[in-house]
């Protein structure tokens, strides 16, 4: 969160800076070899050394509310004027969990890799600890990732397993949540990775710091998972990739799918399940310059089993899914989900040696939870489909990094916002 504040402000500054136009070159450049480690024409000559950023820190949340703050950050530019590190400080205040405080690092050691090193603690119960590494060309012959998580919320919200369940049925709880993934296998060409994964996922419910709703130990005490317990799975994963970027992609098209065999160590007794799932994310450039970008995710998953622990399961509502409902508003043993975004780029400039850009992204969100094909295609799935629409701001820092704000519209439950790092998809 911090970081997306900062890029977010500098998209705010930026928009405010006459345009300063690309430099243009005599002769058309060469297609790069590798699409994914061509290099953005810069804005501006950044030169290399660090740029400092002090300002305020505003996030909404449909769950936690508003929370206000003030962020401190360091951006670092490297030899070939790139900006490929950024680590920040915020103090923060929110009703519920009242002060807090967050450190995020961020860095790019190559094009193609990312290290991300994210802590956060808070006056009442909440606190996480992230830690991630990816880089999709190790030694141009393998694709690594690992990921630690720990969190502790206190306002996350289950509305039970459904695709109609109303408002009223909405119950709050404290997730208390660690996790650790690994993923590594080679590359198979220049677009496609097969990996190797494992998954260990330990899981308690409380009671949260809400009031005003029910407590979902109260309001769901036979939910599957309710009781806590931990998961280690292992599965395969293929992995297409032929984007022009990582993080600030134009063009080019990310495709997943996957399968993974789990088993549920709840107290006293295990449950087997599977997963499975497929994704993939499509850019489509409207014009030479990549002004107007179009841009299709599309996703389902699957899980197969007759116990499986309700956060385990697929569900839609969110900021990367339905961004005018609560995260995980809806949920059950399938999904199928569908974006559609217009990436238009209204403005570029250079300052404080950061070049960058600002986007409007207007969006359409669609999806639907289910148990069965006939729940699929059958009894009330018009009905059930589930949408969202609005617009997007984007603060783009490339190739590193992406802040944005979305604001959603939709369905009877009122006005989504979101504000984080990176694009949705």
């Amino acid at each position: 969160m911090p970081l997306a504040a900062l890029v977010l402000t500098l998209m705010a500054t930026l928009a405010a800076t006459p345009f300063q136009a690309p430099p243009q070159s005599q002769e058309p450049a060469p297609p790069p070899k590798e699409p994914k480690q061509s290099i953005p024409p810069k804005l501006g000559d950044d030169e290399p050394g660090t740029s400092f950023f002090p300002m305020p820190s505003i996030a909404s949340d449909k769950d936690s509310g508003m929370t206000y703050g003030f962020l401190a950050a360091l951006m670092f530019t490297n030899d070939q004027g790139i900006q490929d590190g950024l680590l920040s400080a915020t103090v923060t205040y929110n009703r519920l969990v009242k002060v807090g405080g967050e450190v995020e690092f961020r860095y790019y050691p190559t094009l193609t890799g990312v290290v991300d090193l994210d802590a956060y603690i808070a006056q009442r119960v909440e606190s996480s600890l992230h830690l991630f590494y990816e880089e999709t060309r190790l030694a141009d012959l393998w694709h690594g990732r690992f990921e630690y998580f720990d969190q502790r919320s206190s306002t996350d919200r289950f509305f039970g397993q459904g695709d109609g369940n109303p408002v009223s049925q909405e119950s709050v709880r404290t997730s208390d949540e660690y996790r650790a993934e690994a993923r590594f296998g080679p590359r198979l060409n220049n677009r496609w990775d097969v990996e190797g994964t494992l998954r260990w996922r330990h899981y308690r419910v409380g009671d949260s710091l809400i009031t005003d709703h029910p407590q979902m130990t109260t309001l769901y005490p036979n939910e599957p998972g309710i009781e806590g317990g931990d998961v280690v799975a292992g599965g395969v994963r293929i992995v297409g990739e032929s984007r022009d970027s990582v993080t600030t992609p134009t063009s080019g098209t990310y495709v997943t799918a996957y399968f993974e065999s789990a088993e549920d160590y709840a107290p006293g007794k295990s449950h087997p399940y599977w997963n499975c799932g497929a994704s993939q994310t499509t850019l489509w450039p409207m014009d030479k310059e990549k002004r107007f970008v179009t841009v299709l995710n599309t996703a389902t998953q699957l899980a197969i089993g007759h116990y499986i622990p309700f956060w385990e399961l697929p569900a839609i509502g969110g900021s990367t899914t339905l961004r005018s409902f609560n995260g995980g508003r809806f949920t059950n043993k399938d999904m199928i989900l569908m974006n559609v975004e217009e990436r238009i780029r209204i403005h570029e400039a250079s300052l404080w040696g950061v070049s960058g850009e600002v986007q409007v992204a207007p969006f359409f969100d669609l999806g639907k939870v289910f148990d069965s094909s006939g729940d699929l295609v059958g009894r009330g799935s018009l009905q059930y489909f589930h949408y969202s629409y609005g617009f997007g701001l984007r603060g783009v820092v490339n190739p590193s990094f992406v802040g944005r704000l979305d604001v959603g519209f939709g369905g009877r439950e009122g006005v989504g916002v979101t504000i984080g790092l990176d694009y949705p998809f």
